[in-house]
């Protein structure tokens, strides 16, 4: 018995889950950068490509859909980007103020 499920896939169509996709899907659906799919395949992140002709390969979609299903309850990572400058100053000036201790007697 196969996967009656359907996903939406950009072109605004149903598709079957067990659709085999291009790369040009796969990175607009994960919002990855060709490369960094590549990358993510060789560490082992990411689903690997079925060779589909000598010159051709595709994802299925059900494990795209399943890594982004991990993804959205996996750890958030921190990024290097800064914080904008009003909360920066609201965050300095929450340092600089001293807050007195309760000691009990």
């Amino acid at each position: 018995m196969t996967d009656e499920r359907e996903v939406p896939n950009r072109m605004g169509d149903k598709a079957m889950h067990d659709t085999v996709i291009k790369i040009a899907e796969v990175s607009y659906q994960t919002g990855l950068s060709r490369a960094t799919i590549y990358r993510e395949i060789n560490a082992g992140n990411f689903p690997k490509q079925l060779q589909l002709s000598p010159q051709r390969v595709g994802w299925l979609q059900w494990e795209i859909d399943a890594w982004k299903s991990a993804r959205r309850r996996g750890p958030i990572v921190k990024t290097d980007r800064q914080q904008p400058k009003a909360l920066q100053k609201a965050l300095n000036n929450d340092a600089q103020t001293q807050i007195p201790k309760l000691v009990s007697t």
